[in-house]
């Protein structure tokens, strides 16, 4: 990005027939506000719901928020939950649930099952 920011950013593709490259790329999403560091910015635990920055989001895959996302006053409309630390990796349990693990200081690692509109911060 330009000066020196970083941003995480979600793009759709169509691989070609030999999987050697992706054409027709058309980014969807990219984090705001985008992050001025050569490192990464995980663990910045965010109250502000008008930044992407210590949440989990959805998205559509065409772009824009999912259909269905409940509205946070002065939230941005992709912001599902907040308050997150720095979330390491989700998942999709059997029943459909997202889970998250966050990782914190002296073993504060938490295991979440982030709920629409949520605070976990």
């Amino acid at each position: 990005m330009e000066g020196g920011k970083n941003a995480t950013a979600v793009a759709t593709s169509v691989l070609s027939d030999d999987k050697s490259r992706l054409t027709s790329v058309d980014v969807i999403f990219t984090q705001q506000p985008a992050w001025r560091s050569s490192s990464h910015f995980g663990s910045r635990l965010a109250q502000d719901v008008g930044t992407h920055l210590g949440k989990v989001l959805r998205i559509d895959p065409v772009g824009g928020p999912a259909v269905g996302n409940i509205e946070i006053a002065g939230g941005l409309p992709e912001v599902w939950s907040y308050g997150h630390r720095n979330i390491q990796s989700a998942g999709i349990g059997p029943d459909g649930a997202l889970w998250t693990v966050e990782h914190g200081l002296r073993g504060g690692d938490e295991l979440n099952r982030p709920k629409p509109g949520a605070n976990y911060g």
